[in-house]
């Protein structure tokens, strides 16, 4: 079954493939040493009962980027994500808590990656790409609700630790600014049962932004 993040990611390889050949012949030089940039959009939680939760996401990040032997580039990117979900339980002191109804959820994280992209067509004007990165993300989740017309309420936090993989593009509009697309798909999985359920709490992003080469 084609899955949401297998389509995006997909649909952005499928349209660097189509427009790679078009762009080829032009070139440039501004793509080099270091470079600054931000990206938003929407994440989606890869676990069906997160996504059921959270719908999606809203995701802001910032980060520093520096090319190295000629088609690679390293980055630090630092985010930040926020949604409102309604969940049908949640675990409260090690035991699952199921709901009269829905409740009412907060997700509030950092996510933090070390990234090493690829880019061997850097000197383009269109500039597709792939990359990776280790890292994480600290998330912190208040969820409350009615049980048996009791009311219940946990907030807890954690630091998830993972990896995640990239696919994009960024476009030239001038000497110093790119247009920037990218599809992230990241596995950060949580091991405590005391506050979180034992499971990924990964997402798959799509994002749009710009880099300003100096």
């Amino acid at each position: 079954m084609l899955t949401t993040r297998t389509a995006v990611l997909a649909a952005l390889l499928v349209f660097a493939a189509l427009i790679a050949p078009v762009s080829a012949p032009a070139k440039t030089d501004a793509r080099c040493g270091l470079s600054a940039g931000a990206v938003v959009g929407p994440d989606f939680p890869n676990d069906p009962d997160l996504r059921d939760e959270f719908p999606f996401l809203y995701h802001i990040t910032a980060n520093a980027k520096y090319y190295f032997l000629k088609v690679f580039s390293i980055s630090g990117d630092l985010g930040y994500e926020y949604g409102q979900g309604a969940p049908k339980r949640f675990v409260l002191d090690g035991e699952e808590v199921e709901l009269d109804g829905r409740g009412t959820s907060f997700w509030r994280a950092m996510p933090f990656w070390g990234t090493i992209r690829l880019e061997p067509f850097r000197k383009w004007i269109f500039a597709p790409y792939v990359g990776g990165a280790g890292g994480g993300r600290y998330l912190v989740l208040d969820r409350s609700g009615r049980e048996r017309e009791i009311a219940k309420s946990n907030s807890a936090d954690e630091w998830l630790f993972g990896w995640m993989a990239l696919a994009g593009f960024d476009v030239r509009l001038d000497d110093f600014f790119f247009l920037r697309l990218e599809a992230w798909y990241s596995s950060t999985e949580s091991t405590s049962q005391e506050f979180f359920e034992e499971k990924d709490y990964g997402t798959t992003d799509v994002l749009a932004g710009l880099n300003i080469y100096f």
